[in-house]
C-alpha cells in the first residue's frame, strides 16, 4: 500500500511564478508614469538649492579673497558646458576667470535672470548692489531664488512674496 499512496508535496510551479512575475510587471508599468513628475519636480528643487548653495559660496568667496565673484549666466567669455545653468567666476585684474561650472547636471530646467541680466557679482564686502529674483523652470513648476543687495538669499516654491 505504501507505494499507493500519494504524497502531498508543496512548491511553487512554473506557471505560479510566471504569474507572480507578470503581475508585478503589470503593476509596475502602470504605476511608472506617477513618478515621472516626481523625478522632474526632484531635479527643480534641487538645482533651486544648489544655486541657492552657489550664490552663498560666491558671496563668501569675494568676501574671504576681498576680491570680486560672480555666476555668470550668459556671455561670460567661454561657454558654458551642456546641461549647466551657469559658471563660477572670479575677478583677477581686468578679466573674469572660471573657477568652475555650476555643480549638478540640470536637464530641462531653465534659469530666468530678471532684466536679462547675464550675471550676479559680489563685492569684496559680500555686497551685490541690487536685489535679484532668479526664476528656476521645467515642466512641472518653478522655483525662484532671491538674492538682496545685503546678500541675504532666500528660496520660494513657485513666487516669493
Amino acid at each position: 500500500m505504501r507505494g499507493s499512496q500519494l504524497h502531498d508535496e508543496t512548491g511553487v510551479t512554473l506557471v505560479d511564478l510566471s504569474v507572480a512575475i507578470l503581475i508585478i510587471t503589470l503593476l509596475t508599468t502602470l504605476s511608472l508614469p506617477l513618478f515621472l513628475p516626481l523625478r522632474e519636480q526632484y531635479r527643480l528643487r534641487l538645482a533651486a538649492w544648489q544655486l541657492t548653495t552657489d550664490l552663498r559660496f560666491a558671496r563668501n568667496r569675494a568676501v574671504s579673497a576681498q576680491t570680486r565673484h560672480r555666476l555668470c549666466f550668459a556671455n561670460c567669455g567661454e561657454e558654458i558646458p551642456p546641461e549647466t545653468l551657469y559658471l563660477f567666476q572670479r575677478a583677477e585684474s581686468d578679466r573674469w576667470i572660471t573657477e568652475m561650472p555650476s555643480r549638478s547636471t540640470h536637464r530641462n530646467i531653465r534659469l530666468v535672470a530678471p532684466d536679462n541680466r547675464q550675471s550676479i557679482a559680489f563685492t569684496a564686502s559680500g555686497m551685490t548692489g541690487q536685489n535679484s529674483t532668479l526664476t528656476l523652470t521645467n515642466s512641472v513648476g518653478a522655483y525662484q531664488v532671491r538674492l538682496l543687495s545685503t546678500g541675504r538669499v532666500m528660496v520660494c516654491r513657485n513666487a516669493c512674496p
